[in-house]
């Protein structure tokens, strides 16, 4: 018993140094995200969530980021917004003032009014 707690140790003193000799490969990926929720009682109950989450990797030449995003109301247990969002762009840089960039992003929104897909 005292003999695997011994082993166990050890391959946690070793685990500890190789996840940090890892984490400068993990400083080209950034993220950030948020989220939101609102309640409101009266004449009217309504209800509201969004949330948002973008990632984002930068390596020399490269650039690239996505992001996600929705939102929801409900109005006395109807449902009022119903709102996606998915986004994502590349960039390519030759030099400091040259570059190549690509983006694409889709969009739902059942209550907006229009029908047509937006490019």
């Amino acid at each position: 018993m005292i003999q695997q707690r011994k082993w166990s140790r050890l391959r946690l003193a070793w685990l500890i140094p190789a996840i940090a000799c890892s984490l400068p490969a993990m400083a080209q990926w950034s993220g950030k995200g948020e989220a939101g929720v609102a309640l409101a009682t009266g004449n009217t109950d309504t209800k509201s969530a969004n949330a948002r989450v973008a990632v984002g990797y930068k390596s020399d030449a490269w650039e690239n980021s996505a992001s996600l995003a929705g939102n929801y109301v409900r109005t006395d247990d109807l449902t009022t917004a119903r709102r996606w969002e998915l986004g994502a762009q590349t960039r390519l840089n030759f030099r400091a003032h040259s570059f190549w960039f690509g983006g694409a992003r889709y969009e739902e929104d059942r209550f907006s009014g229009s029908t047509l897909p937006f490019w």
